[in-house]
């Protein structure tokens, strides 16, 4: 029985419902073992891509291959093994080791987001659009990398980030109390205890906000 266990403990999840599971219940150490289509990957310092499964089920997963930055495109279907891990602050993610391309698709066309349920998980890993009143842009005064927007969807407040380093927010302030759409990925993983904001929308480019 007690090596039954071990076994049990080691098989590797196959589906990102189980990925989203196991991240809840902080099971580190559980492999996984999916395959799915990227909807949005990040080419921030450390990539991060979201990927939706057959089931339409969505995650984030954090990129520890040894592939360059950007070698990876939203509408690939991938196979993405890793394991369920920690980072500093203690914040269970899905670290992936290995991937490789099996299937090459189109991007994945956004999804018209209903914000009130945004934060429900519905969207968790897809590409959506968003359409609201930008009430602030301002970047973290502790990582200046990122930008973020803040968004009035109908009364329902909504938080995009950008990944910058070209100052941009100089350039994007004429947005403030305009009404904009914005396209993205919809991000359930937050990997520091500073600033909650629930999910946010990540944003590739500025040219994704108009």
């Amino acid at each position: 029985m007690f090596l039954s266990c071990i076994i049990a403990a080691l098989t590797a999840l196959t589906n990102a419902a189980d990925v989203v599971q196991a991240l809840v219940n902080r099971d580190f150490g559980r492999p996984f073992s999916i395959s799915g289509q990227i909807t949005f990957p990040s080419y921030a310092r450390q990539s991060e891509y979201l990927l939706v499964d057959s089931s339409r089920c969505g995650i984030t997963f954090r990129d520890w291959t040894d592939r360059p930055v950007g070698t990876f495109h939203a509408g690939e279907i991938v196979q993405a093994d890793g394991i369920i891990t920690n980072n500093t602050f203690g914040i269970a993610f899905a670290q992936c080791r290995i991937m490789n391309v099996i299937a090459k698709q189109p991007p994945p066309e956004p999804l018209q987001t209903d914000t009130r349920i945004l934060q429900s998980g519905t969207y968790d890993g897809h590409l959506v659009r968003v359409r609201g009143v930008v009430r602030e842009v301002f970047r973290d005064e502790i990582d200046p990398w990122w930008l973020y927007i803040t968004i009035d969807c109908d009364g329902w407040l909504t938080y995009a980030a950008l990944h910058d380093g070209n100052n941009l927010d100089a350039s994007l302030s004429h947005i403030v109390d305009a009404e904009v759409t914005i396209v993205g990925g919809c991000n359930a993983w937050n990997d520091g205890l500073r600033r909650m904001l629930g999910r946010i929308i990540l944003i590739a480019s500025p040219s994704d906000i108009v």
